[in-house]
């Protein structure tokens, strides 16, 4: 019986680190990124995605400010924001680094 709940502890353990959770907390940073016009009139309708090469992380959609607050992994992202603010589709791209922890601000 011991044997079998040391067992079951230890592969709960070795699942835990493969799957990059943390016992303490986890591990996270935020973007928080405003999109406004040239003008400084916040766009209210964008969709805003942290992209790792191509592979989308996380996506969210601005609030009536233009802000969006987007939760990832520590790393070098790319932000891409979609909008049809002008009656046409604009996209915007720029990078961002995320810290565990901290939240980054910025504004495109």
């Amino acid at each position: 019986m011991k044997r079998r709940l040391g067992l079951c502890l230890l592969l709960l353990i070795l699942v835990t680190f493969m799957t990059g959770c943390s016992l303490i907390g986890e591990r996270t940073g935020q973007a928080r990124i405003t999109v406004k016009m040239t003008d400084g009139t916040p766009i209210t309708e964008a969709e805003v995605k942290l992209l790792d090469g191509s592979k989308e992380v996380t996506k969210g959609s601005v609030n009536s400010q233009g802000v969006v607050v987007l939760t990832a992994k520590p790393g070098s992202y790319t932000v891409e924001v979609r909008t049809e603010a002008i009656d046409q589709l604009v996209l915007v791209e720029s990078d961002v680094v995320i810290e565990a922890k901290k939240q980054l601000t910025k504004k495109l």
